[in-house]
């Protein structure tokens, strides 16, 4: 199997950088028609390959995916509710 062109390795390495590795997975074998297994493992070669190179240019770091999303609304819609209450 060949390897993706510069465009869709750039585009890989973009999206892990954000944090999105499940769209990377789905850009890499889109790109190479490869099965979900080869994709996963070649963005995960290319993820450890970018940790180890550059380890501080990955914006994601937590492992608390969207909880602390769902946490800061849950609080911002309560907050609401008290204040629309008051």
């Amino acid at each position: 199997m060949s390897e993706p062109s510069p465009e869709i390795l750039e585009e890989i390495r973009d999206l892990l950088l954000r944090g999105r590795k499940l769209e990377a997975v789905k850009v890499y074998r889109t790109a190479e028609h490869s099965s979900l297994l080869d994709a996963k493992n070649a963005v995960e070669d290319l993820e450890r390959e970018l940790k180890a190179s550059s380890p501080e240019s990955f914006l994601v770091n937590s492992k608390t995916g969207c909880a602390g999303a769902f946490l800061l609304v849950a609080v911002a819609l309560k907050a609401g509710i008290t204040l629309l209450c008051a």
